[in-house]
């Protein structure tokens, strides 16, 4: 909350001058983080300050952490490894290199800003450190001197693949978020066994392996991995029934009050001491460091009407990588599509949780004691689903590369890359084999337009004959309604992936079309808002000659989103609805520091950029703009710069992100009589004292709505709640109710 100190002083005088109550106690609540439990949903794990400071401590002194170390800060807030990733930094005087959060699992710009910022320290699950080893970016890291793996197990051949590429050191971590971040550590070797160990307890903890009866087992015997000492959680938040059962009494340790904390992980003690991490005591599985129960997704898949048993397991890809595969027989009736089953569970679960192959049977093999033999089922890759068909010479080199990245076979020319379980961190990876076999690069909004074998094949043919420029992508085809345009604002990664989920949020019977950023597919960027809006209704209207339209933006999208409404109402078209996410009214000083960076792109380089990423998401935003803005004015070439743009980034980056600073830092938004919705991240502070960040001034039917996160963050973690407001305005406008002012 604001404090004005004219106009509170008598307030602020009436508070006592006596010296404030100490700071909090080894044992009181540091954070509260959810995790997902073996139902599934979402358990707030209360942990506090002694067991945080112990790992903290223990951390800076074994692995001697110091102010000359880089430590790479890129796991998000919502996992406890960002707290390692900033207190531990903080404490020994070393320096944080924050990775903008859409980069987090983007390869080749990890490997570009730990080259870039001569990172010493970083931690990746499994998954992503063996795509940064396959990645020759990875060379120029030269001075990352120890790597920590976690939240999956790690494979003992990536083990020797980064012993055999990098002198890194390696570390295996292992530790649940109701332990305080690790428990157990291990230094690698080059592995030879068929398990890479866990290792042994951090300092101020204990590990016991124990049977049904509580008791120890002998060394090399499996038993559940139960956790003591100082970093045990408190519990979970108002479960107190979940607490009496997963945190217990400790018998060993004699100190009244102890607690292990039974974690449902099995494991067993080598004969050297130390630990081997076995899999799950019951059948929860991680998947790219999500806790997941398929007996939660398997209910769900029995809930279809078509769907009479199912059975979900994880499956290796030949990578080291694990996806879900459901197994399923049918209903008396003929079996659903996949994308209509994938529809069906997004409606029910998370996307983390739905299957990447379906797989029907006449029946699921059961053991002898009547349970899913879950060893008999067949590889998904032998599914029923029809061969892929033949198909021309450059669809059958795209079919080869797709079957190699997604580790899936068959793929159909017409299946959908995201349906059958890629995601941004493959695209990135499909991109860059595409070029390397095809020499030619496509841009990644060109394939979100078209994300299948067939669509990639003609783009291909297409660029040698004339490169792709258009900036419309057909997101969602829809069913017979007015289309929505959105302009993603992405100069980043070119593409808005997180479009893809926002159109199947908001209605697959809705058409859904993005619209990215002009200079990103070496289009001119127009110099000011008005003439990008004139362009943009230009290929509106090529979709949709007449109203009602419906458009929106988030960041620098918005604000010409909202031009591109009133433009279209001064010429007699109806405009139903306009969406703004994260950006204020007035940016002129905003954009001032992007113009700046713009213009000194030549001599700052990605420094200077990173430190914008960073900065455009401090919450004291306009202090500390003022001082971003002076320091980038007076920014001296250093040899030190990286001048080489990661390569999903355009070359000519610099003027681009300068065009747009200078158009908006003059635009100035006039009065607009319909329908706006204004989404503000809770986190972003609003300077001055309009509470509708300056839309109220010029908006006449604003609804302003705060949703949940930061302008870094928000359309990635937060997308289904920005979505449903979306929906909701959507049908408001439809049925021409008034807005629901928040």
């Amino acid at each position: 909350a604001a404090v004005y100190m004219d106009a509170d002083r008598e307030a602020i005088a009436a508070w006592p001058e006596t010296d404030l109550e100490d700071g909090p106690g080894p044992q009181s609540l540091a954070y509260v983080m959810y995790t997902s439990g073996s139902t599934g949903a979402p358990k707030g794990v209360m942990i506090e300050h002694g067991g945080v400071c112990n790992r903290l401590k223990w951390g800076v002194e074994f692995y001697g952490l110091n102010e000359t170390d880089r430590v790479l800060q890129k796991a998000s807030f919502a996992f406890d490894a960002s707290v390692w990733e900033i207190f531990e930094p903080l404490i020994a005087g070393a320096q944080i290199v924050m990775a903008k959060p859409r980069g987090r699992i983007d390869v080749e710009y990890l490997a570009d800003l730990m080259a870039a910022q001569q990172v010493t320290v970083a931690e990746f699950s499994p998954s992503l450190l063996r795509a940064l080893l396959e990645n020759e970016k990875l060379a120029r890291c030269r001075a990352l001197k120890r790597v920590f793996s976690g939240g999956e197990v790690l494979p003992p051949d990536v083990v020797r693949a980064c012993s055999a590429q990098s002198r890194a050191e390696l570390y295996n971590t292992y530790g649940p978020t109701e332990t305080s971040i690790d428990v157990t550590h291990w230094k690698c070797g080059g592995e030879s066994a068929d398990n890479v160990p866990i290792g042994r307890p951090v300092a101020g903890m204990c590990v016991y392996i124990l049977d049904e009866r509580m008791e120890p087992v002998p060394p090399g015997m499996p038993g559940e991995l139960c956790i003591g000492g100082i970093g045990v959680a408190r519990g979970y938040l108002n479960a107190p029934e979940l607490t009496a059962d997963r945190f217990v009494a400790d018998p060993f340790s004699g100190v009244p009050g102890a607690r292990l904390y039974k974690s449902g992980d099995l494991a067993r003690h080598r004969r050297d001491g130390a630990i081997e991490f076995l899999g799950r005591k019951d059948q929860q599985v991680k998947i790219r460091g999500f806790r997941i129960e398929p007996g939660e997704i398997e209910a769900a898949l029995r809930s279809h009407p078509a769907i009479r048993q199912a059975a979900v397991v994880p499956r290796e890809n030949g990578r080291g990588d694990s996806r879900l595969a459901a197994y399923l027989v049918a209903a008396d009736r003929a079996p659903p599509a996949d994308q209509d089953l994938r529809r069906f569970l997004r409606e029910r679960l998370p996307d983390y949780m739905v299957p990447r192959a379906f797989v029907f049977l006449d029946s699921i093999p059961l053991t002898q004691s009547g349970k899913v033999d879950r060893r008999a089922l067949p590889s998904p890759n032998g599914d029923s689903r029809p061969a892929a068909p033949k198909i021309e010479t450059v669809e059958s080199r795209v079919t080869e590369i797709w079957e190699s990245v997604l580790s899936v076979q068959p793929i159909g020319a017409d299946d959908n890359f995201f349906d059958i379980g890629g995601d941004s961190l493959t695209a990135v990876e499909l991109m860059r084999r595409t070029e390397q076999a095809f020499g030619e690069r496509i841009a990644l909004s060109t394939f979100l337009g078209g994300p299948t074998i067939k669509d990639m094949a003609a783009a291909l043919v297409r660029q040698r004959i004339a490169p792709d420029r258009s900036l419309l992508v057909k997101v969602q085809p829809g069913d017979g309604k007015p289309p929505f345009f959105f302009l993603h604002g992405d100069f980043f990664n070119g593409g808005g992936f997180y479009t893809i989920n926002m159109a199947r949020y908001i209605g697959a019977d809705r058409p859904f079309y993005a619209l990215a950023p002009h200079g990103l597919n070496g289009t001119a960027v127009p110099p000011t808002v008005e003439a990008m809006a004139d362009d943009y209704i230009e290929m509106l209207r090529a979709v949709q000659p007449h109203g009602p339209y419906y458009v929106g933006g988030f960041c620098s999208g918005g604000s010409v989103a909202y031009e591109i409404a009133r433009r279209l109402e001064s010429q007699g078209e109806g405009v139903a609805l306009v969406v703004l996410i994260a950006i204020p009214a007035r940016t002129a000083f905003y954009h001032r520091a992007l113009r700046a960076i713009g213009g000194a792109g030549s001599v700052i380089g990605l420094d200077a950029k990173q430190r914008v990423n960073v900065f455009l998401r401090a919450r004291n935003m306009g202090l500390r703009l003022r001082r971003l803005y002076r320091s980038v004015r007076a920014a001296q070439p250093s040899p030190r710069i990286n001048r080489t743009p990661p390569r999903h980034m355009p070359s000519r980056n610099d003027p681009i992100f300068g065009a747009y600073g200078r158009a908006l830092s003059a635009y100035v938004p006039k009065r607009y009589p319909g329908r706006v919705l204004c989404l503000w991240p809770e986190q972003d502070k609003i300077n001055g004292r309009d509470a509708t960040a300056g839309w109220g001034r010029v908006a006449c039917a604003l609804q302003f709505q705060l949703i949940p996160g930061e302008h870094g963050n928000c359309v990635k973690y937060h997308l289904k709640t920005i979505a449903e407001h979306m929906r909701r305005a959507i049908l408001q406008a439809e049925d021409g109710a008034s807005p629901e002012h928040s």
